[in-house]
C-alpha cells in the first residue's frame, strides 16, 4: 500500500531582537525530526523542508534553546495541494547575573578608602 507524500516548511523564530528592532529572527541549526532517520536542519533564516506522508505530523526540535529534551510540536500540516508553513517561536532566554569580581579580604576601612578615593571595582559578569 503506497501513501501520497508531501512537504511541509517549518519556520523556526526567536521572537526577541535587539533594542530597538521589532522584527523576529530566524533561528538557524535547529534539527527538526519527523523521526531519529528523518528530519531536516533550519537555514540562516529559520527554514527547513520535510517530507513525510499526507496529514498532520508532529516533529521534534531539536537546539540548546528547547533544552536537552528538544520541543515536540503537534499539528504540522503535510498537504499535496500546497505546501503549508508551521512558525515556531523559541523560547530564547539569557539571564545575566553581575557581581563584583572576588578579592582578598577586606576591612571595612579598605572598603570605605576604595570608595572614597574613586577607585573602580571590576564587576564580573555570568550568563546562564
Amino acid at each position: 500500500i503506497a501513501d501520497y507524500l508531501a512537504t511541509a516548511v517549518v519556520r523556526v523564530l526567536a521572537p526577541e531582537s535587539a533594542h530597538g528592532e521589532t522584527a523576529s529572527h530566524g533561528l538557524g541549526g535547529v534539527r527538526v525530526a519527523i523521526d531519529e532517520d528523518t528530519y531536516s536542519i533550519t537555514d540562516k533564516d529559520g527554514l527547513c523542508q520535510l517530507i513525510d506522508r499526507v496529514g498532520m505530523g508532529t516533529v521534534t526540535l531539536h537546539h540548546p534553546c528547547f533544552g536537552s529534551g528538544g520541543r515536540t510540536v503537534e499539528g504540522v500540516a503535510f498537504e499535496v495541494e500546497r505546501e503549508r508553513e508551521t512558525v515556531i517561536l523559541a523560547d530564547i532566554r539569557v539571564y545575566v547575573c553581575a557581581s563584583l569580581a572576588d578579592q582578598e579580604k577586606q576591612t571595612e576601612d579598605d572598603a570605605f578608602d576604595r570608595l572614597s578615593l574613586g577607585k573602580p571595582r571590576q564587576p564580573q559578569a555570568v550568563a546562564v
